[in-house]
């Protein structure tokens, strides 16, 4: 009978090795899913962080844009000239983010290269665009490990409802020599027109001075808008120019069936419109804490921004013939908080004049001597004296300046490397 039993010994090792080669298979493959899997989360994560970058660098670009939205800074300066802005045909102007590829900046775990391009009329100029605003594509591209992903966006350079023309919280007196040609003058108090010729030309800005309502002038000529009355030359009033005793009177608000200002008279001297100005200035090196005659930066462009801030103790600049003999020498904005500007005698300026009240001043005031010229605005907290020249200056480079502009999305996509 012992013969009819076989030896079954060892069979419990072989069982062994099996379970061992079937657990190690699945081992195998279920490390090969997770790895997968892995790579998977991992490659998703760059993608999310590489869109983060490009993402980073659309916003940098339209903060470079509320900095400076000159066509001249990001057009194609080439030589057949056929995408070359009109603002910088005899000496061309570039920033950083409109040569080669564009700007790259790098962080820890990928970068972005930004890029901006002007698009004029005939250069990918957007259908159905605004004749009157400046438009630019931005290009993004965000990087993350091997991932790779692209932004382009298009942004419309739009009026941030700043004043663009002359315009006194207080009171404006336009002297027997002045000269306002082009744009009007507009205050919250009394203004005081020595010569009513002293005005001159079409309103190239506001025009009939339409704003949110649909009262507005029968003609466009440059006029006055006064909320308290205009005395001296007031031949015009009822007409040209307007105050509180016209038909339709001026107002500080704009009722239905009454004139008021075509911009917001507050917002320029908002502490957040200020303290934007203050760091362009600071950026650019041209911030300031004292009075006096005002050295003007070298190479001036419509985006330099001048900054004085004085403290309790109010102070006053001076523009001088000495600094501005012509207006491509001073070119800007110049702001001064807390103080009062004088455009002295022989000076020329093109940009914006601001004097802002800061916390706890009463007023800035900005004067204008005879013989002096300011070629685009003035805004004062306080009052304004006009005894010589201001020309007004088109639409889109009063609203390019900084501090004039907000930048809309006017289309925008996101596109995978």
């Amino acid at each position: 009978m012992r013969g009819g039993f076989r030896d079954e010994s060892g069979i419990a090792l072989g069982l062994a090795v099996m379970v061992v080669v079937v657990v190690g298979i699945m081992g195998a493959g279920l490390l090969v899913f997770v790895r997968n899997d892995l790579a998977s989360v991992v490659r998703a994560n760059q993608g999310q962080s590489a869109f983060y970058a490009a993402d980073a660098g659309a916003e940098s670009a339209k903060r470079e844009l509320l900095g400076d939205a000159s066509s001249a800074s990001y057009d194609a300066d080439d030589a057949s000239g056929a995408c070359d802005s009109p603002l910088d045909a005899d000496a061309p102007i570039s920033s950083e983010w409109a040569v080669g590829e564009g700007a790259e900046r790098s962080f820890e775990g990928g970068g972005f290269v930004a890029s901006i391009r002007w698009l004029g009329s005939g250069c990918g100029f957007p259908s159905g665009g605004d004749p009157d605003s400046e438009y630019f594509e931005v290009v993004s591209t965000g990087t993350s490990g091997e991932a790779k992903r692209r932004i382009e966006a298009v942004y419309a350079a739009s009026d941030a409802n700043a004043p663009l023309a002359n315009y006194a919280v207080g009171d404006v007196r336009i002297g027997d020599t002045a000269v306002v040609d082009g744009v009007s003058v507009f205050s919250g108090g009394d203004v005081e027109i020595e010569a009513a010729d002293s005005l001159r030309g079409a309103d190239e800005i506001y025009g009939d001075w339409r704003s949110d309502g649909e009262t507005a002038r029968l003609v466009e000529e440059a006029g006055v808008g006064a909320v308290g009355a205009i005395s001296g030359d007031t031949s015009e009033v009822g007409t040209r120019d307007f105050d509180e005793t016209s038909a339709p009177p001026f107002v500080g608000e704009s009722p239905e069936g009454e004139l008021s200002f075509p911009f917001d008279p507050d917002n320029w001297r908002s502490r957040s419109a200020l303290e934007f100005l203050k760091e362009e200035a600071t950026a650019q090196g041209n911030y300031r804490d004292s009075g006096g005659s005002l050295p003007w930066p070298d190479d001036s462009t419509e985006s330099t921004v001048v900054y004085v801030e004085f403290g309790e103790l109010s102070g006053s600049v001076e523009l001088s013939s000495a600094v501005c003999e012509a207006a491509s020498e001073c070119r800007g904005v110049l702001v001064v908080e807390n103080g009062s500007a004088t455009v002295e005698s022989g000076a020329v300026f093109r940009g914006a004049v601001v004097a802002a009240g800061g916390e706890g001043a009463e007023s800035s005031s900005v004067v204008v001597e005879e013989g002096a010229t300011v070629e685009g605005s003035i805004a004062s907290s306080g009052t304004m004296e006009i005894f010589g020249e201001i020309r007004g200056i088109g639409r889109k480079e009063a609203v390019s300046r900084p501090g004039f502009h907000a930048m809309e999305i006017w289309s925008w996509r996101e596109l995978y490397e």
